[in-house]
């Protein structure tokens, strides 16, 4: 069996594991001292900051701690198409930018394991990425 697709940008994981929140516009309740009453106010379409674990194999444990220093250049930058389980951010109308990118582990396998991303494998890097949503 294939595993699905899972992507920030170019970079292919084995799991994104988390739940990406697409920007949509957000209800506010404008309720000012010395007007009567209150009502709900639409506002533009804004993302909210997201939590995703990535977990990806690497060649060894020097390839694994590189990987975090290749996510984290990310931080900033442009916006990313971010495929999780075959689906498409573009596909739902946004991208992502990457706010942060911080290790979880990285470490050396001592068996390697079949059907991964990189053979052989001796590494592993499990990585939290904050990523917010952005209207394509």
């Amino acid at each position: 069996m294939a595993l699905s697709e899972n992507k920030i940008g170019t970079i292919p994981f084995i799991a994104l594991r988390g739940v990406m929140h697409p920007p949509g516009p957000k209800a506010v309740v404008d309720d000012r001292p010395g007007v009567d009453g209150s009502e709900k106010i639409l506002i533009g379409a804004k993302g909210q900051p997201s939590t995703i674990l990535s977990e990806v194999d690497a060649e060894s444990y020097a390839a694994a701690k590189a990987a975090i220093k290749d996510y984290q250049q990310l931080i900033d930058g442009d916006a990313l198409t971010f495929i999780q389980g075959g689906v498409s951010s573009e596909g739902l109308g946004y991208r992502v930018l990457v706010i942060d990118v911080q290790e979880i582990d990285c470490m050396t396998i001592r068996t390697p394991v079949g059907n991964k991303l990189n053979q052989p494998s001796l590494g592993f890097v499990r990585a939290q990425w904050t990523l917010v949503g952005v209207p394509v």
